[in-house]
């Protein structure tokens, strides 16, 4: 339904509009296991334009197709233009770091790793707290196998107290 409305001329009268009904239309690919059409439906989705957060849902839709299909640098890049395309600390911003780290884990690309590291734990958390603790686990773990146990504890500590408040606030961190 999504590509339909996309196709559609009038799909809301704009480009941008058809953008977000390709996005839909990769989305219901992803979950169809096609990583092929969600790439088709992306690469349409940008070339309409999409711009900003739209952009950045786009590419990170690309990362996610590039990593079933194997591609291990095409997954990188998607998702770091991913982080360039979002508003740092968003939910998508942090969705892309991770993909990042696991992309760059794999070509051995600790320096990259490493940067990802610093940078997640310079944020407060980001938008998303769920989202900032699996983008900062994927960093330390990643770091570990890479034999980077000193940038990897500082990762581990913030997960750490991520946990601890998170438990707090759902009555769960209680003292027994």
């Amino acid at each position: 339904l999504a590509l339909a409305l996309a196709l559609e001329p009038g799909a809301g009268g704009e480009r941008a509009r058809a953008a977000v009904w390709y996005r839909y239309a990769a989305e219901q690919a992803l979950d169809a296991d096609d990583p092929r059409a969600v790439l088709e439906r992306v690469a349409r989705g940008l070339a309409c334009g999409a711009a900003g957060e739209e952009r950045a849902q786009l590419l990170l839709l690309s990362a996610y197709a590039h990593d079933w299909l194997a591609d291990t640098l095409a997954t990188e890049t998607a998702a770091i233009d991913a982080m360039d395309a979002a508003a740092e600390g968003s939910t998508i911003w942090l969705r892309a770091a991770a993909e990042v780290t696991v992309a760059s884990a794999r070509q051995q690309n600790v320096g990259l790793v490493s940067s990802i590291a610093r940078h997640l734990l310079r944020l407060a958390h980001g938008e998303d707290r769920s989202a900032y603790v699996i983008a900062l686990a994927h960093t330390a773990a990643e770091l570990l196998v890479a034999g980077r146990r000193d940038r990897a504890l500082g990762g581990g500590d913030r997960l750490a107290v991520a946990a601890e408040r998170d438990q707090r606030a759902d009555g769960r961190g209680r003292a027994r």
